[in-house]
């Protein structure tokens, strides 16, 4: 056993390295909590468990489209990336470069289908 100092709460990078040569070991990361009980780290089952996870909020967006038409011309607002094809049902491939505000020309050009992906 061995003790490593965690002077104030944060982030710690470690790393265990670990050889068995065909014998029977394992090895375990535990703490020892202040009742002197031995605790699996992560152990939900124990009280004072050392966690060894960063808690994280992921804010999932997702993807919107809208055209707005102006006396300029027309444009696509939207949310993702996004995607055109010729055809409704057809192959969608990304708007390299798009960024919203998206112009459309209209004028001339044939029919174009526009979706936004995550």
């Amino acid at each position: 056993m061995f003790v490593v100092n965690v002077p104030k709460p944060g982030v710690y990078p470690l790393r265990l390295v670990w050889f068995e040569g065909g014998g029977g070991a394992n090895v375990e990361w535990f703490s020892l909590t202040a009742s002197g009980t031995l605790a699996l780290l992560n152990d939900s089952g124990v009280l004072g468990a050392i966690k060894t996870y960063q808690a994280r909020t992921v804010v999932t967006v997702q993807p919107t489209i809208s055209l707005t038409q102006s006396a300029s011309g027309s444009s696509l607002v939207y949310v993702g990336i996004l995607q055109s094809s010729t055809t409704v049902n057809g192959t969608y491939s990304d708007e390299v470069g798009a960024t919203s505000p998206f112009s459309v020309n209209t004028a001339g050009s044939p029919t174009k289908f526009y979706r936004t992906r995550r």
